[in-house]
């Protein structure tokens, strides 16, 4: 397999791990492999960035970006002021800042796996040639 093809299939399972499509990652990534004609392997192994300790910097990084991002008045709602008196709106409002940084982190996360990778699987093949 190319290198062009095992960096895009761990960029597509680095994506697909960040956005929250909770529970259906790697089953995306399987599909989504499959259709493109990529390694299904790779994108199942670039899924595993959602694994449990990650989890809450992945979190974090989402809202954050966000909140730079986001086109709806939350300048003035935090995680920190509201977690025991949230209202629905506040719940919405923080729910849509998170989806719209996660797009955004995955997109970002994924093409930097494809950067840092291709030169590196580009390398191994290489080395195998010789």
């Amino acid at each position: 397999m190319s290198p062009l093809k095992k960096s895009a299939s761990l960029a597509l399972g680095v994506f697909l791990g960040i956005v929250p499509i909770w529970g259906w990652q790697t089953v995306s990534a399987v599909f989504l492999a499959h259709i493109f004609k990529i390694s299904r392997g790779y994108a199942i192994i670039g899924t595993w960035v959602s694994f449990p300790p990650l989890m809450p910097l992945v979190i974090w990084g989402s809202l954050k970006l966000g909140t730079y991002l986001n086109f709806y008045e939350t300048n003035n709602i935090s995680l920190h002021d509201n977690i025991l008196g949230c209202s629905l709106s506040v719940v919405f409002k923080l729910g849509a800042q998170y989806i719209l940084g996660a797009i955004f982190l995955g997109i970002f996360a994924g093409l930097l796996s494809f950067t840092l990778t291709y030169p590196f699987f580009k390398l191994l093949q290489q080395n195998k040639k010789k």
